[in-house]
C-alpha cells in the first residue's frame, strides 16, 4: 500500500545534536484542516517500477550533489552590467510583470502576469513566441488563467512549467508548444509560490492558505500537504534533496522541511515579513523581507550569519521593501530588487559568514522577479508598475517589462 503522507507530527531534534542549533522540529494540531490519508492499490508489477525509479532518482541525486557540492567563485569574474546592451521585452503584458522562470538553457523566458496572461519569449531574438492569453473569472472553458499568476516555475529539463494564481489553481504546461496539460486543485488561498525539486519532476507548492503541498508531475497527482506555518507562505524554493525552504511572511520563520524524517527546521531572524527565501547551495540560504534586510543562514544554526539591514536604503526613514531575490545556485552570487532603482548585485565571501555588494543595476519600476542564466552571464528582472502582490505603488511613467542585463566579465567582454 502506499500512503501519502502528511506531516501531522513532527519528529523532535535535541538541541544538543547540532552544534549552537535549537531550531526544534515543530508539531501542530490541525483540527479540520487535516485531510485523510489516502490509500491507493499497488500491484507487483507497479511496486518493481517504483522501486527501480526510486533507486535510480537516489542515485541521480547522490551523483549531483557531488557536483554542487563544488561552489564555482563568480562574483570576482563580473566587474558589472553591460548596460550597452541590456534588452526590454516589451508589449508581452498588459498588466504588471508579477513572475518570470528561465529554461535552464537560457533560450527561452517564461514570464505571467497581473492579467492572467503567460508569455513564452526567444532570448536570443527577443520575441514572443506564445502567448496564453487570461481571461475573466467565470469565463467558461478557457485554456488558462483567469486571475492574477503569483508564481511560476520550470523544471530543470525545462519539460514542464508550472504557474500559480489567485484562484488557489496551479495549471502544468508542455514548454514546448505552451499546450495545457493538468489543473491542480487543492489549496484553499491564492497560490504565493512554485518550485520544482532540481533534477526532478517533483513540484512544490505554497499558498495563503498556510499550507505546503507536494505533487507529482510525472503521474499529475498530489503526493501530500505540509503543515507548521502560522500564517500565508510567502515563498518558497528547493535544491537536490527533498528539502523544500520556505517563508512564512508575518509569521516571522524561514522553515526546511525534511521529507523523508518528516520534520522541519524552524529559523528566526528578521523584524518584519519575510517575503522571500531561496538556497545559495545545499547548505547555505539567503532571505529578504519589507523590514529591508537581506540575511545570510547555515542550514545548521538558528540564527542568520550574517545580516544586512537597510540593504536597499530608506525612504522618509523607512527601509525600502525588498521584492526580490535571485541566487546563482553553487556560487557566490546573488541579487535583490527594491524600487529604490537599482538592482543590487552581492557576493558571499569565502566560508558564507558573510556578504558585499559589488555592484548596482540602475532600474526604474519595481523589481518583481529576478533570476540569473548560466551561473551570472545574464540576469532577467521582471519589472512592473506595482508590487506584485499589490497596489502600494504605481510608477506610471514605467513600462510593464522583462529586462535582460548582460554582464561584462574581467576581460571587458559581453558573454
Amino acid at each position: 500500500m502506499i500512503k501519502k503522507r502528511q506531516l501531522e507530527k513532527k519528529k523532535q531534534i535535541k538541541t544538543d545534536d547540532l552544534d549552537d542549533y535549537s531550531a526544534s522540529d515543530e508539531s501542530d494540531d490541525h483540527g479540520e484542516e487535516e485531510e485523510e490519508e489516502e490509500e491507493l492499490e499497488e500491484t507487483p508489477a507497479q511496486k518493481r517500477l517504483r522501486l527501480a525509479k526510486q533507486y535510480l532518482q537516489e542515485f541521480s541525486t547522490q551523483e549531483n550533489e557531488k557536483t554542487f557540492k563544488v561552489i564555482k567563485k563568480v562574483a570576482d569574474t563580473l566587474t558589472g552590467p553591460d548596460l550597452d546592451n541590456v534588452k526590454f521585452l516589451k508589449n508581452g503584458h498588459k498588466l504588471t510583470v508579477t513572475c518570470l522562470a528561465v529554461s535552464s538553457d537560457g533560450k527561452f523566458i517564461y514570464s505571467a502576469s497581473k492579467d492572467c496572461s503567460i508569455v513564452k519569449w526567444d532570448a536570443q531574438t527577443f520575441k514572443r513566441v506564445k502567448t496564453i492569453p487570461g481571461e475573466r473569472k467565470g469565463t467558461e472553458n478557457h485554456v488558462g488563467h483567469t486571475n492574477i499568476i503569483n508564481a511560476i516555475a520550470i523544471t530543470s529539463d525545462s519539460k514542464f512549467l508550472a504557474t500559480g494564481c489567485k484562484n488557489s489553481i496551479i495549471n502544468i504546461w508542455n514548454t514546448n508548444d505552451m499546450t495545457f496539460l493538468h489543473k491542480f486543485t487543492g489549496h484553499r488561498g491564492e497560490v504565493t509560490g512554485l518550485v520544482f525539486r532540481r533534477s526532478a519532476h517533483t513540484l512544490y507548492s505554497c499558498a495563503a492558505d498556510k499550507q505546503v503541498k507536494v505533487w507529482n508531475v510525472d503521474d499529475l497527482c498530489y503526493v501530500e500537504t505540509l503543515f507548521g506555518h502560522q500564517d500565508k507562505v510567502t515563498s518558497i524554493d528547493c535544491g537536490l534533496r527533498e528539502k523544500p525552504i520556505t517563508s512564512g511572511g508575518i509569521d516571522l520563520t524561514v522553515r526546511i522541511w525534511k521529507i523523508v524524517e518528516e520534520s522541519q527546521l524552524v529559523f528566526h531572524g528578521h523584524e518584519g515579513s519575510i517575503d522571500n527565501v531561496k538556497y545559495i547551495n545545499e547548505d547555505h540560504f539567503i532571505s529578504i523581507g519589507d523590514d529591508g534586510m537581506i540575511c545570510l543562514w547555515g542550514n545548521h544554526k538558528k540564527k542568520p550569519l550574517f545580516s544586512k539591514k537597510l540593504a536597499h536604503g530608506e525612504e522618509n526613514s523607512t527601509p525600502n521593501w525588498i521584492v526580490s531575490l535571485a541566487t546563482a545556485h553553487s556560487t557566490d552570487l546573488f541579487a535583490t530588487g527594491s524600487k529604490d532603482g537599482f538592482i543590487r548585485v552581492w557576493k558571499c565571501l569565502p566560508g558564507f559568514k558573510k556578504f558585499e555588494e559589488i555592484f548596482t543595476i540602475p532600474v526604474n519600476g519595481v523589481v518583481n522577479s529576478l533570476q540569473f542564466v548560466q551561473d551570472g552571464d545574464f540576469l532577467v528582472a521582471a519589472i512592473g508598475r506595482e508590487h506584485r502582490l499589490g497596489r502600494w505603488w504605481n510608477f506610471k511613467e514605467v513600462k510593464n517589462s522583462i529586462m535582460v542585463i548582460p554582464m561584462l566579465k574581467l576581460d571587458n567582454n559581453p558573454p
